[in-house]
């Protein structure tokens, strides 16, 4: 049986596998579902169409469910998803997904860890291994791919996709879609080199080597990325990593946001 506080609220009909914990003063709406080992923080609030994996920690405060920040949403039944293993700390909001044309939820995967006061908005994909910091925020439908690490107070606007392996600096305003295996900084956020120690630690200096003479390619010749990647594709289409790289960049529908050729000439690249 879950072990629920006595000052908790869990509404006839939510389902709780029998070793979740729900700390005082939460709340548990009727459809929830939340599987076995997630422990509810003090004081949060979980609603609406919400289904939450195995072995979550949701932290106080934390509100998990509640209608999207969208003027086209028109009180559907949509959802939120969330796997296996999160960290999801105090005062996280995650709202449901706008619309049920589609899929209509807002998904977060597994063993992600989601720092205190982040904001993520309607049909928003967090996807596995991702670090994001607190104050970050998400509008609608951005999607986050494996192994991201964003910095505190972030803010990144409605349908940008961030590939996967990339550093977004703290601070960062990201309107475009950042390729994968790369650094980004600013306000506005551009591109500042690969990500070395990230490239380094989980795949290894040959596919780093692999990737720096694609980089000044595709984003310092000055030429169009896109054109380039056309072209780099064409003379090699076995490595897996470049590969993925210039699909990216030509499937963007947001653009890369590239250093203007001034800041060029005065940057510190240690790509170099």
């Amino acid at each position: 049986m879950a072990k629920i506080h006595g000052r908790a609220i869990v509404e006839r009909g939510a389902k709780l596998a029998e070793d979740v914990t729900v700390d005082s003063g939460a709340f548990i709406g009727k459809d929830v579902v939340i599987d076995e080992g997630t422990s509810v923080g003090y004081g949060a609030y979980i609603t609406g169409n919400t289904t939450i994996g195995k072995n979550n920690t949701i932290g106080q405060y934390a509100i998990i469910g509640t209608d999207p920040q969208s003027l086209s949403y028109k009180d559907e039944d949509t959802k939120v998803l969330i796997g296996d293993n999160n960290t999801i700390r105090e005062k996280v909001e995650i709202h449901k997904g706008s619309s049920v044309q589609g899929y209509g939820a807002t998904i977060i995967e597994n063993n992600n860890f989601i720092m205190s006061n982040v904001h993520i908005g309607h049909d928003c994909h967090i996807k596995n291994f991702c670090i994001i910091g607190s104050g970050s925020g998400f509008g609608g439908h951005a999607v986050v791919n494996n192994e991201t690490n964003i910095g505190g107070y972030c803010s990144f606007h409605q349908f940008v996709e961030i590939g996967r392996n990339t550093m977004i600096g703290g601070g960062s305003a990201v309107s475009q879609d950042i390729p994968p295996f790369c650094i980004v900084e600013g306000n506005r956020a551009v591109l500042r080199g690969l990500n070395i120690i990230g490239l380094r630690r989980k795949l290894g200096r040959d596919v780093l080597n692999s990737l720096k003479p694609v980089y000044k390619k595709l984003f310092r010749s000055g030429i169009p990325p896109k054109e380039v990647a056309k072209d780099i594709l064409k003379e090699n289409d076995t490595n897996e990593y470049v590969s993925e790289l210039c699909h990216f960049v030509l499937n963007s529908k947001r653009g890369i946001p590239l250093v203007r050729k001034n800041q060029i000439k005065n940057e510190q690249n240690s790509n170099e």
